[in-house]
């Protein structure tokens, strides 16, 4: 999986990631299955039941575009917020 692949899914799936910054995504190969790929490497479950930011799917794409751009910061790639995807210039 690319990274854009990468990108697209945790919107896809509509992830809530408290603290999804640079250092919480990693390019690893799974155990499992010997498959290459991103991979989010963060503690387990939820701090709480109910979350707001998971009621509103706005905000929560907001907070995964100041990841997104926290992450065109660390790795030096551009980050295109309409069209979500990272882009290889060079």
């Amino acid at each position: 999986m690319d990274l854009n692949a990468f990108v697209d899914a945790v919107y896809r799936l509509r992830l809530t990631a408290f603290r999804f910054a640079p250092q919480n995504v990693v390019f690893g190969t799974r155990f499992s299955d010997r498959r290459s790929g991103f991979f989010i490497v963060d503690g387990f479950g939820d701090r709480q039941r109910f979350s707001r930011k998971e009621l509103f799917a706005r905000k929560r794409s907001r907070y995964l575009d100041d990841a997104m751009r926290r992450i065109e910061m660390r790795i030096g790639l551009p980050w295109d917020p309409m069209a979500r995807t990272f882009s290889n210039v060079k």
